[in-house]
């Protein structure tokens, strides 16, 4: 099978990826995330990060990511504003956190790391996002500005507008199956 997703030594199929995605949302709505509920996360460059972009909206939820590199006030003001009913977090983060308004969870830093969340291992929950993602125009994301000319502003994607410009990406790159894509952002492990 084709690797799907990599991360350090870590690699997935798509369809293993998929299962992590499962993971994320079915811990999501144990933490009684559901349809319109804003979940942000303040992540680096890794697999939860991705994950959470199809498993917060597989819920219905709206997917609010936050700026890791944003001060501590403005990441406050994000948070009060949207909403949002609890945050994902990268131990790296952690020195930018204000005292939260909405309960941080912090991803683990290892495999081997037992007290915060692991999404890549574990039983496969069923998930179906046909179940709740019922009009196009549902919100998906909800994106804020820097706020380097005031108080950061928020602007929110529906389903369809992420839909058509994924569509038009792939329309515009000329992408095809054989196409293969290599994110190279590189966030040093702190």
């Amino acid at each position: 099978m084709a690797p799907g997703v990599a991360w350090g030594d870590d690699v997935w199929t798509y369809a293993e990826f998929g299962d992590v995605v499962a993971r994320m949302a079915d811990w999501l709505r144990a933490q009684g995330v559901g349809k319109g509920d804003v979940v942000s996360v303040m992540l680096t460059n890794r697999p939860e990060m991705l994950a959470a972009h199809f498993a917060v909206p597989a819920l219905g939820a709206v997917l609010n990511a936050i700026n890791t590199r944003l001060d501590r006030d403005d990441i406050r003001y994000i948070l009060e504003d949207s909403g949002a009913k609890l945050m994902l977090a990268d131990p790296a983060c952690c020195p930018n956190l204000p005292d939260c308004p909405v309960p941080v969870h912090l991803l683990c830093d290892t495999p081997s790391d037992s007290l915060a969340l692991n999404f890549c291992h574990g039983p496969v929950p069923p998930l179906d996002p046909t179940a709740v993602i019922t009009d196009e125009h549902l919100p998906i994301t909800l994106n804020y500005t820097s706020g380097t000319t005031g108080q950061p502003k928020g602007v929110v994607y529906t389903h369809r507008g992420v839909c058509l410009n994924a569509l038009g990406n792939v329309l515009a790159l000329g992408l095809t199956p054989e196409s293969k894509a290599l994110n190279n952002l590189v966030m040093p492990r702190m």
